[in-house]
């Protein structure tokens, strides 16, 4: 009552909420609040944001579906928020991380010391990496910066969203160092975007753009729809928007104007929907979009990247290509000749998930996050990238390369060994990673590639065009690697890793899934490899529930029950409802061996049978998703059997 009757007047006092995440029972909530709109209703009052929520509450506060969710501009939270009753406000969204910049530790001349920047810098001097950590802080500031971008885009692209409030616009040293600021603990700027910019999609009016993808062949029509956030003071009269699509060098490529409109001020308003040609692209290249209203000083713009069509790439007359480092791969460079290897997950000692997104908040505060990584690092004037044109730093072009590659772990190279795509390490564990890499063996030229390209043959372009600029790289004088690695230490690199998984060393494989979203197979729920998941089709529309994945053990053993380990970087897809069945002819069930609901956690459940049951065929049924979602998520399935349980034991 003293905080209300203090600042009362002041102007910029407009809401007030009962602190942060707080939960139990809501009644002494409730009082508080109805105190607080009788004393002075002129103020929007609320229980807990996040938390408890209270029926008196004037406006509420959530995560509702924060995060960002692809390179496509055209998602909102619409869905989240339909139920909310009072203004829903998103929760300390962003909380995307930069890596250190060691050179704000002089700024330290008071009684604090930077003693967690100390840690980090001296672990990067004893691996080899200290000459890297100021690129690492470049090249994760950037991504980060455009994932801000994105996630307030997002929720402004929301109609009846009441706003935002972000955690944080500067560093928070404590809970483990949280770096996630454009701003530093000192408020100054980390130098990656200024205010001019920043406003561009986070002030009081903000032109937006919904488009389905960022990435397009050079014969496709870019098509789009605009609208236009504004809460400013006043209307919008007359206003004429315009759009234009120009080249590195700031050439037009297409541009138009959409109808001319009044703008009320207080909601979102389309403009109009945008059909643009390609044709005056240089392919490959990037684009910029840009939205803007005439006369006025307020504009917002999107990159894309355009490429060739055509076939996909074949690989060169000469070149080596295996997926396996075995004896024909060794020999090939015994021979002098060049080797082009994509190694599986099952191959590789040490590796994480590959993921575009980077670590949330802190990777001390959260160290269960998985992979948690921080993008990637590059040459962008290296010959590799001659025909896929790339900044130093994760942009979108290359979120379908990341998600689903393999992050090779290579602590045990020589100290100068650099990648030719490195993945940024989060900074308290700072392994050297690569997705891709390069070497001389022996007489021979090697060529490791964990990337995703699987779909190089497939709809997304960015793919197939990384293809197309990596096999010409091989085939060209430019492939020469200088650094050397020798046979031994690729067999420690490449050795395969003992599996736990019962099913992964029975050969087990999966016979149906009745879905499952591209990069996310089925066969990740039983590869023994926890950093791999199955899930379910998810986008544009999720595929409805239930679901079900059916597995070939491969012959005949005794069951005694079923494990279920979620996958454990986020809760989404995480199966709650389930029923378990088992067949020895994988036609006829009956009736379900087990039956429940599983906890939202990360934890791996297991589930025992009243009766062992001898069956060759193994039926798990999800009949719901922990929040209700339609999709279902996987990273390991397995068996308890006599061995499964001694080993337990």
């Amino acid at each position: 009552m003293r905080m209300v009757h203090a600042y009362g007047n002041h102007p910029s006092f407009c809401l007030m909420t009962l602190g942060n995440e707080y939960g139990g029972k809501p009644d002494l909530l409730k009082h508080w609040v109805d105190m607080l709109i009788k004393a002075d209703p002129r103020h929007l009052y609320s229980s807990p944001s996040a938390g408890q929520k209270t029926p008196n509450r004037q406006w509420t506060e959530n995560t509702f579906g924060r995060g960002v969710h692809g390179p496509g501009t055209d998602r909102d939270v619409s869905q989240a928020i339909a139920r909310e009753t009072v203004p829903p406000v998103g929760h300390e969204i962003g909380q995307w991380t930069f890596f250190p910049n060691f050179k704000e530790m002089k700024k330290y001349t008071g009684v604090f010391e930077p003693r967690n920047f100390e840690i980090v810098r001296d672990d990067l001097r004893r691996k080899g990496m200290l000459d890297l950590a100021h690129r690492f802080f470049k090249a994760t500031g950037m991504q980060a910066v455009l994932l801000y971008k994105e996630e307030i885009e997002l929720l402004r692209r929301t109609p009846g969203f009441a706003g935002f409030s972000l955690l944080d616009l500067h560093d928070y040293p404590g809970q483990g160092t949280a770096l996630v600021g454009p701003l530093d603990p000192f408020w100054d700027s980390k130098g990656f975007i200024t205010p001019a910019a920043f406003r561009r999609f986070c002030g009081p009016s903000v032109p937006l753009l919904r488009m389905h993808k960022r990435a397009y062949w050079a014969n496709e029509k870019f098509t789009a729809t605009a609208e236009f956030a504004n809460f400013g003071p006043h209307d919008v009269s007359n206003a004429q928007p315009f759009w234009r699509i120009t080249d590195e060098h700031g050439h037009a490529v297409a541009s138009g104007h959409l109808p001319e409109l009044s703008i009320p001020t207080g909601r979102l308003t389309p403009l109009g929907a945008i059909t643009a040609s390609l044709s005056k692209a240089r392919p490959p290249c990037k684009l910029t979009v840009t939205i803007g209203l005439k006369g006025a000083k307020i504009s917002n713009d999107w990159n894309i990247w355009v490429y060739p069509p055509g076939p996909a790439p074949q690989s060169p007359d000469g070149l080596v290509v295996s997926h396996a480092w075995d004896d024909a791969a060794k020999a090939a460079l015994a021979a002098g000749r060049r080797v082009l290897l994509f190694p599986s997950v099952q191959d590789l000692r040490r590796a994480l998930p590959g993921r575009f997104l980077p670590v949330f908040w802190s990777p001390v505060w959260f160290p269960s996050q998985r992979p948690n990584t921080m993008g990637i690092l590059c040459n962008p004037k290296n010959p590799l990238f001659a025909r896929f044109p790339t900044e130093y730093y994760s942009d979108w072009q290359w979120w379908y390369l990341i998600n689903h590659s393999h992050s090779i772990i290579l602590d045990d190279t020589p100290a100068s060994y650099r990648p030719l795509v490195q993945v940024i390490d989060n900074f308290s564990r700072n392994h050297k990673l690569a997705s891709v890499f390069q070497a001389r063996v022996g007489p021979g030229r090697l060529l490791v590639c964990a990337l995703n390209l699987d779909d190089h043959n497939g709809a997304y372009p960015a793919v197939r065009q990384f293809a197309r600029s990596l096999y010409a790289y091989l085939a060209s004088p430019a492939f020469n690697p200088r650094q050397r690695l020798d046979a031994a230490s690729l067999d420690r690199i490449f050795s395969p890793p003992e599996t736990h998984s019962t099913l992964a060393r029975l050969g087990a494989r999966v016979l149906h899934a009745d879905s499952a979203a591209p990069g996310y197979p089925a066969s990740q729920a039983i590869d023994g490899d926890p950093d791999t998941i199955w899930h379910t089709v998810y986008e544009p529309a999720a595929a409805p529930m239930p679901h079900e994945l059916v597995i070939d053990i491969g012959s005949p053993i005794l069951l005694r029950g079923v494990t279920y380990l979620p996958r454990q970087d986020m809760a989404n897809g995480r199966i709650a409802r389930f029923e378990i069945y088992a067949s020895a002819d994988g036609k006829n069930w009956g009736q379900p061996l087990a039956r429940g609901t599983w906890p939202n956690t990360n934890r791996r459940q297991t589930v025992r049978f009243h009766e062992p049951t001898r069956a060759r065929y193994l039926r798990i049924v999800a009949k719901s998703e922990v929040h209700g979602n339609a999709f279902t998520s996987a990273a390991e399935f397995d068996v308890l059997t006599n061995a499964a349980v001694r080993n337990r034991k």
